[in-house]
């Protein structure tokens, strides 16, 4: 593939390498103290859980039983394991009805089962299962609220796990004191376990007054059951008891494995890469023209970089919505970054969230090529006018730029890559 003669081309193929790298496999060496020849008992949730637990399935020899909950639509075949499906990113009635099947199926653990549990990114939402006294609707206004304020992710699951009862550890807690041993896929800056899906199998110390504190600093608006159940010193544990903190917990794929392998597929096409990082946070349009800024620093030739080249990054911007249009941080991102190009003739990207979805819409992401700058010209169309009315998904739909893939079944967050001819 010639990236000159098809930059479009060569960035989704960067993309799919991304992609590819982080679906989940197991190997015996992944399964350390685990017996692969003796029974278990499988739950997870995410958007990445069917593919997990087909992944598992193949690679596990002894007797298998379990649930996992995905994002509709991403569903897989399974032979042991059922695979439940919810709404993501808002999740409805069936998530809960998931959800307590897959409680009723950890209650009934056999002594003789070790229990596993796979993990992704989504599983905030599929998994779900409000603290007593509170309605789902309650919930998910707070939720909706702090997202569109512009909060980051460990924000958000800062506040989801105080108003949950699966989350902050309640999984493990309900299965204490059976050790679980956690399988994850990371979508979340600095991988920590805390805040991938919020945490269902991992202790959570913060206390409910500390997730009134954030929802104050934005300027939520509460229902005055959330500012009751919040205003305590600590958390109620369904079980009155701490799950161990000694549970394994295992990464089968982070967002840099997935980075670095885009990063091998550029160089083998004679393109130079530059890694920004994996943890690349903050207000999508602002980080779109900050890398606008330095890749036209580059394409002018005033530095000792080597062209062409790519500059890849990872990690989850945020959207402070003001406007009502459609789209997610990736579109954001992209549409910032094309203003602030203007069409250089040299410079192509791409930004796609690798779970293939941007935000609740079908895409995953967007691409540009300098031709993209012409054909929005040429039309009429203005990019600042969708971008002030964060409807960017519109913006890009108009151009035919659009990057839909349909589910991935793995989720290790955003994909940027920003080429320079």
């Amino acid at each position: 593939m010639s990236p000159r003669q098809d930059p479009a081309a060569f960035l989704r193929m960067l993309y799919d390498a991304a992609v590819d790298a982080a679906r989940p496999s197991f190997g015996a060496g992944q399964f350390f103290d685990l017996d692969p020849t003796r029974p278990a008992l499988v739950l997870g949730a995410g958007k990445a859980a069917a593919s997990m637990a087909q992944a598992f399935e193949e690679a596990w020899a002894g007797p298998l039983r379990g649930l996992v909950i995905t994002r509709r639509g991403y569903n897989l075949p399974t032979k042991h394991i059922k695979v439940l499906e919810g709404d993501h990113p808002t999740p409805s009635e069936d998530n809960i009805r998931a959800t307590t099947e897959l409680i009723e199926l950890a209650k009934t653990r056999r002594t003789d089962e070790q229990v596993i549990f796979l993990v992704s990114g989504g599983g905030s939402a599929l998994l779900c299962k409000p603290i007593e006294g509170l309605s789902l609707d309650e919930k998910k206004q707070t939720i909706t609220a702090l997202m569109n304020a512009g909060a980051d992710i460990r924000e958000i699951n800062a506040v989801r796990r105080q108003l949950s009862s699966v989350k902050g550890g309640g999984i493990a807690d309900l299965l204490s004191p059976a050790k679980v041993t956690t399988f994850a896929i990371s979508d979340v800056v600095g991988d920590p376990p805390l805040d991938i899906a919020s945490g269902p199998t991992v202790t959570d110390v913060a206390s409910p007054r500390d997730a009134l504190k954030i929802l104050s600093r934005y300027g939520v608006p509460l229902p005055d059951t959330v500012s009751a159940l919040l205003d305590r010193p600590t958390r109620t544990r369904a079980k009155g008891v701490k799950a161990s903190a000694t549970n394994p917990y295992i990464f089968i794929s982070k967002p840099m494995t997935s980075l670095r392998a885009a990063a091998q597929a550029a160089e083998r096409c004679g393109v130079g890469t530059i890694i920004f990082g994996d943890d690349i946070v903050g207000e999508a349009r602002d980080v779109g023209a900050r890398h606008a800024h330095l890749a036209l620093k580059y394409a002018s030739g005033d530095n000792t970089l080597k062209l062409p080249c790519v500059l890849l990054s990872g990690g989850e911007t945020t959207v402070t919505k003001v406007g009502k249009g459609k789209g997610g941080p990736n579109t954001e991102y992209l549409a910032s970054l094309f203003l602030h190009l203007e069409g250089h003739p040299a410079i192509s990207a791409l930004a796609a969230d690798t779970d293939g979805i941007d935000g609740s819409e079908d895409n995953a992401g967007a691409v540009i090529t300098p031709e993209t700058w012409h054909k929005a010209r040429s039309a009429g169309i203005d990019a600042a006018a969708y971008l002030a009315n964060n409807d960017c998904y519109s913006f890009f739909k108009s151009l035919d730029a659009l990057l839909v893939t349909g589910p991935t079944f793995t989720n290790v967050n955003d994909f940027r890559a920003v080429y320079i001819d």
